[in-house]
């Protein structure tokens, strides 16, 4: 067993600055991107944004009015749990191997302040292109949505920091277990990926009376425990104002909640509207006199 070393010298206001979204972190979230998710989505973070009388050419782009993509070919609407399972799930599974790859590092040379500078910038970018793939994309991502991935972010380094500081004090060993707690912060992409798109429907359609429910995923559920309500009981609770719901991961099953949201809105004529998921037709795009050429 190596001996470990200290942990960085960081304090709360070094984490907030670390947390904070540069353009640089964009340009590392999309070459992490490319580098994990299957073929069909690696050009998702570089898609046009639909507006009238636009030419667009890349084969996704994203309807602000809906906060949904368009698949240019088909001109229907991509399923968010489509990208969610084939898309976010593939990142997942790059950022746990990448996490595991550096805990084995710590387990040999025990150079605990290399591991954690290196575990940061890890967790920071698979929440940045799971924050950019849930608004649209680099080029419709907003200074707002920037500061909710920041905070998300920001929540994460602050728990990766009591890791540090629980291996640097002998209480976390470096054993398998450190391998499995390291794959939490890689597994918080799926709540990333879900809590920016709820942040963008409560800030966008947020003019209108907006609705969530949860709803379970193919999974073991968890139920409530003595400090946290469960998925099975929240996802019971039905429709209930929007943000009022806990986030993924605030359940007993944490990072590894399979869940996610719906949403709905009323018109103008009192009526609710469900934010549709489905590959419906994208009409919009006659309706704007759009022109793809796809190439």
């Amino acid at each position: 067993m190596p001996t470990i070393g200290s942990p960085l010298p960081l304090s709360r206001a070094d984490l907030e600055a670390l947390s904070a979204v540069s353009p640089l972190d964009i340009e590392a979230a999309r070459a992490l991107w490319v580098s994990s998710v299957p073929a069909r989505w690696k050009s998702l973070l570089d898609s046009q944004t639909v507006s009238p009388g636009a030419s667009l050419t890349t084969p996704f782009v994203w309807d602000a009015s809906s906060r949904r993509y368009i698949e240019l070919r088909t001109r229907r609407y991509v399923p968010f749990m489509e990208i969610r399972n084939q898309a976010i799930e593939p990142l997942i599974r790059s950022a746990k191997s990448s996490a595991r790859a550096l805990g084995a590092g710590l387990q040999e040379t025990g150079r605990l302040a290399e591991w954690e500078r290196a575990m940061i910038e890890q967790v920071k970018t698979a929440q940045i292109a799971a924050g950019l793939a849930s608004n649209g994309g680099v080029s419709s991502v907003s200074e707002d949505d920037k500061e909710e991935i920041a905070a998300l972010i920001l929540l994460l380094l602050l728990f990766l920091r009591v890791f540090a500081l629980e291996i640097a004090s002998r209480k976390q060993a470096i054993d398998g277990r450190l391998l499995l707690r390291s794959d939490l912060y890689g597994a918080a992409a799926r709540d990333t990926f879900e809590e920016t798109r709820r942040f963008g429907i409560a800030t966008y359609l947020g003019a209108r009376d907006v609705q969530e429910r949860r709803r379970l995923g193919r999974a073991e559920h968890c139920e409530s425990d003595e400090e946290l309500e469960g998925c099975i009981e929240l996802a019971d609770l039905g429709w209930q104002p929007i943000n009022s719901l806990p986030r993924l991961g605030d359940t007993p099953c944490r990072t590894n909640c399979r869940c996610h949201f719906e949403y709905r809105y009323k018109n103008d004529r009192g009526e609710w509207i469900l934010v549709n998921d489905s590959a419906g037709s994208a009409d919009i795009l006659r309706r704007l006199g759009v022109k793809e050429r796809i190439e």
